[in-house]
C-alpha cells in the first residue's frame, strides 16, 4: 500500500481527491443496498424451531419466542418485510452460511462463525450448562472424557467440544428437546444446553431425574446472521436494534420473555435468607412456649399442694392459725415469682424478638432497595412481608405489655388501670367510665401488683359472663383506706355461681388478697349487673410490713 502511494505521489496523482472517490463510491454502494433492501423485497428470515422461550413454533404452529418477537420489531421500524420460518437448526445453519437465505435469527457469535457469516451487534447473552442425572459424578469438564455426551447437531455446544477434543464421545440430536429427553430416559449420563432452555424443559415436563451443573462455560452473544458481505442489510439490523432498545420496546419484550425466570431465581435467593433468619427466631419462639408451659405447671402443681395442704390443716383448729400465717406467705411468694417471671418473659420477648424482627425489617428494606424493579409481584410480596413483620412487632409489643405492663412499673397503678382500659374499651366495645380521687397512689410495688391483676382478672369477667354495655371503676383512698368499686350493668352474678368451687377467677382474686387481710365482696342483682368490692387498710399492711 505504502508503495502505491509513494508511486501516486511521484506522478503528481491528487491522492485525497481520489480517497475521496472511493469512499464516495462506498457510500453509494452501501445506499444503493438500502434502496434494494427495502424495494418491497421479501427477506427470508429461518430460525430454530425448538428453543423455546427463543424460537420455537406455538400451539397453532406459528413462529414465537424472544428471538421472533426482536425480529419483528426491527423489521417494523426499519419497514423490512419478512418469512420467518423455523426449521431444525442444522438446516439453518446451513442456509444461512450457504448463502440460500437472507437472516438466521439467534445464532451466537464465534470466531469460527464470523469467518462464514456476518453477525449483527449482539441483542443477547445466554449462557451453557452441563445437565446430567442425578446421582452421576461429574464436577468438571475432564470427567467428560469417558461420558457419551449429548448435543444438537450444530449448536455452539458442539462446536465447543469439537474444540476442546472430546469429539469422539458425542450423541448429536436434532433439539435441545430431543437432549434432555434421552438424558431423563437414562441411556447417557450428560448433555450440554442453553442453561435457561434446560431449566424451562426440565421443569415444563417435570424432569425429576435432571439437574444442572456450572461448569464455567463460557456465556455467548445471540445476534441476527446474515449472508457473508451483505452489509447494507447487516446495517439496518443494526440501526433497528439501536431503535428498539432506544424506544423501550426491547426492554419490554425481554421482560415479556425473561422475567419469570429472572424473578423465581431472585425469589429463591431471598426465600433462602428468609428461612436462614425465621429459622432461629421459630427456635427461640419454642423455646419460650415451652419455658412459659412448664412455669404454668410449675405453678399449677404448686397452688394444688398448697391448696391440699391448706386442707388437711384445717382438721385442727390450733394449727388453723399457723397454716393460715403460712399459707399467706407461700401464697404472697408464689404471686411474686410469677409476676417476676412474667416481666422477665415479656422484657425477653420485647426486647430480643424486636430486635430479630427490626433487624429481618432492615434487611428486607435493603433487598427491596437492591432490586432492580420498582413494581412486580416479589415487590408486592416484599411489601406483604412488611407488613407482615410491623403487625407482628406490635403483637409482641402487646404481648409483653399483657405479660407486664411497663406503665405499672414506671408510672404506678392509676396510670396502668388508665391504659388498660382505654386498650379494654377498644377490644371488647364495652364502655368504662373511671373515676378517682388521687392522681397518683404510693403503693409499694407488691400491693399496685395485687390490686392491678385483681381488677384485671374482673374486667376479662366481665367481658366473658356479663354481657355488659358499661362498666364503672371507683377507686378511692380515704383516711389510710383503699376502696376499688367494679360495677357493671350487665346480666349479673348468682349466689350459686359466687360460691362454685369451680369459679377459678373469684378464687385467684381472693387469693391473690388473702396476704393483705384485705376485704373482698362480691354480689349481683338480675338484669342489673355485678359489683365487686375491694378494700384495703393500708396503714395495717404498712405495721404487718
Amino acid at each position: 500500500m505504502l508503495r502505491v502511494l509513494n508511486l501516486l505521489e511521484s506522478r503528481k496523482i491528487n491522492i485525497p481527491g481520489i480517497l475521496f472517490i472511493l469512499v464516495a463510491c462506498n457510500c453509494f454502494a452501501v445506499l444503493q443496498g438500502y434502496a434494494e433492501v427495502n424495494e418491497n423485497k421479501l427477506l427470508m428470515v429461518r430460525g430454530e424451531d425448538h428453543y423455546p422461550p427463543y424460537e420455537f413454533l406455538d400451539d397453532e404452529g406459528y413462529p414465537a419466542g424472544f428471538n421472533v418477537d426482536i425480529m419483528k420489531a426491527v423489521a417494523e421500524v426499519m419497514g423490512l418485510k419478512l418469512d420467518i420460518q423455523l426449521r431444525p437448526w442444522s438446516m439453518v445453519r446451513e442456509d444461512i452460511e450457504a448463502g440460500k437465505i437472507d437472516i438466521s435469527i439467534g445464532m451466537f457469535r464465534t470466531a469460527e462463525r464470523e469467518k462464514l457469516v456476518d453477525f449483527s451487534t449482539p441483542y443477547n447473552v445466554v449462557s451453557y450448562a452441563l445437565f446430567i442425572r442425578k446421582g452421576v459424578a461429574i464436577s468438571s469438564l475432564k470427567d467428560l472424557s469417558y461420558r457419551d455426551i449429548v448435543v444438537q447437531n450444530g449448536d455452539f455446544a458442539h462446536d465447543y467440544l469439537i474444540k476442546q477434543g472430546l469429539d469422539h464421545n458425542l450423541v448429536l440430536v436434532e433439539n435441545m428437546e430431543d437432549a434432555l429427553r434421552k438424558l431423563a430416559s437414562g441411556r447417557y449420563d450428560c448433555a450440554i444446553i442453553s442453561k435457561l432452555y434446560g431449566l424451562y424443559i426440565v421443569k415444563g415436563y417435570n424432569l425429576s431425574n435432571i439437574e444442572s451443573v456450572d461448569l464455567q462455560i463460557e456465556s455467548l452473544e445471540n445476534c441476527f446472521a446474515v449472508a457473508k458481505g451483505n452489509l447494507a442489510l447487516l446495517s439496518q439490523l443494526n440501526e433497528g436494534l439501536s431503535i428498539i432498545k432506544a424506544t423501550g420496546r426491547y426492554e419490554e419484550l425481554y421482560r415479556k420473555w425473561f422475567s419469570i425466570y429472572e424473578d423465581r431465581l431472585f425469589t429463591r435467593e431471598v426465600l433462602k435468607y428468609v428461612v436462614w433468619l425465621v429459622t432461629p427466631l421459630g427456635i427461640l419462639l419454642i423455646g419460650v412456649g415451652c419455658w412459659s408451659w412448664f412455669l404454668k405447671r410449675q405453678v399449677f402443681l404448686k397452688t394444688k399442694e398448697l391448696r391440699e395442704e391448706l386442707s388437711e390443716r384445717k382438721r385442727a383448729e390450733l394449727e388453723l392459725k399457723k397454716s393460715h400465717e403460712l399459707l399467706r406467705e407461700l401464697t404472697m411468694h408464689l404471686h411474686m415469682a410469677r409476676e417476676e417471671e412474667r416481666g422477665q418473659i415479656a422484657r425477653e420477648v420485647h426486647d430480643e424478638l424486636g430486635q430479630i424482627f427490626t433487624a429481618l425489617q432492615l434487611d428486607l428494606y435493603y433487598m427491596k432497595q437492591k432490586y432492580p424493579q420498582k413494581k412486580g409481584p416479589l415487590i408486592d410480596k416484599m411489601d406483604n412481608m412488611l407488613k407482615l413483620i410491623d403487625s407482628t412487632c406490635v403483637m409482641i409489643q402487646e404481648i409483653s405489655t399483657r405479660l407486664r405492663p411497663r406503665l405499672l412499673d414506671h408510672l404506678g397503678l392509676i396510670a396502668a388501670m388508665e391504659w388498660y382500659l382505654e386498650d379494654y374499651e377498644r377490644r371488647t366495645g364495652i364502655k368504662c367510665i373511671f373515676k378517682t380521687n388521687s392522681e397518683k397512689l404510693n403503693l409499694e410495688e407488691n400491693l399496685s401488683i395485687t390490686i392491678f391483676r385483681i381488677f384485671q382478672e374482673a374486667l376479662t369477667n366481665v367481658a366473658r359472663h356479663a354481657k355488659a354495655k358499661t362498666v364503672s371503676i371507683n377507686l378511692r383512698e380515704k383516711n389510710n383506706v383503699l376502696l376499688l368499686t367494679i360495677k357493671d350493668n350487665g346480666k349479673g352474678i348468682t349466689q350459686e355461681q359466687i360460691s362454685n368451687p369451680k369459679s377459678i377467677g373469684l378464687i385467684g382474686m381472693r387469693e391473690r388478697l388473702s396476704p393483705w387481710q384485705g376485704r373482698f365482696e362480691i354480689s349481683g342483682v338480675p338484669n342489673r349487673g355485678t359489683t365487686l368490692i375491694i378494700e384495703l387498710a393500708l396503714d395495717k399492711i404498712t405495721a404487718a410490713r
